[in-house]
């Protein structure tokens, strides 16, 4: 499926459970464009690890910055970008299978 074209991206509060929500939809991406289970894993372990995990030490919904992510499939590669306050906090990328 490596001739797949595609991006999107999504605006998330950085208040609630976005790591889960995004690791979730990285999966369901993956698993569309006909990753093997260990593979998603693999990737949906990295996103997972440099995810901030929601709300952080009791701050209030509009003290935590949103979160940014997109998915981009070209060149028979996908990369998954996310950020928070503008900061690009984690980038993963992968070839097509």
């Amino acid at each position: 499926m490596s001739d797949h074209v595609f991006l999107f991206s999504l605006r998330l509060p950085g208040a609630g459970q976005f790591a889960a929500l995004v690791t979730d939809l990285a999966s369901n991406v993956l698993h569309h464009l006909g990753f093997t289970p260990a593979a998603i894993a693999e990737i949906s372990g990295e996103l997972q690890a440099g995810l901030p995990p929601g709300k952080v030490g009791g701050a209030e919904p509009a003290e935590i910055p949103e979160i940014n992510v997109q998915f981009e499939a070209r060149d028979g590669e996908i990369e998954i970008v996310v950020w928070q306050a503008g900061r690009r906090i984690i980038r993963v990328s992968r070839r097509l299978p």
